[in-house]
């Protein structure tokens, strides 16, 4: 019986300081945990954000670059140089110019 009395005085003294009961842990270290925990998934959650972002604008910048290259394409011919298009459009576009239109 004695026995018996110190395991519940044990055990209520453990309970009294915050410990765990079955490992001895203390809660304080439990709750830093969590808290690192926490933050933890926080960054690796804002760093998938960043990442899928970063793509995005990627994805952006090389369909740009296709449109660009598809519209300059359609103003050379197949030996790079300009095409007849190109010239006639120049041509316009000075003579507008130089009378003022």
């Amino acid at each position: 019986m004695q026995e018996l009395r110190g395991l519940l005085h044990d055990l209520l003294r453990k309970e009294s300081k915050g410990t765990c009961l079955s490992c001895g842990g203390d809660s304080n270290e439990r709750l830093r945990l969590e808290v690192q925990l926490h933050k933890a998934v926080e960054a690796k959650e804002k760093a998938e954000r960043n990442i899928k972002h970063m793509e995005e604008a990627t994805k952006r910048k090389d369909e740009e670059t296709m449109d660009l290259k598809c519209k300059v394409s359609q103003f050379t011919s197949s030996d790079g140089s300009w095409s007849s298009q190109v010239h006639a459009y120049a041509h316009l576009f000075i003579m507008r110019f130089w009378s003022g239109q």
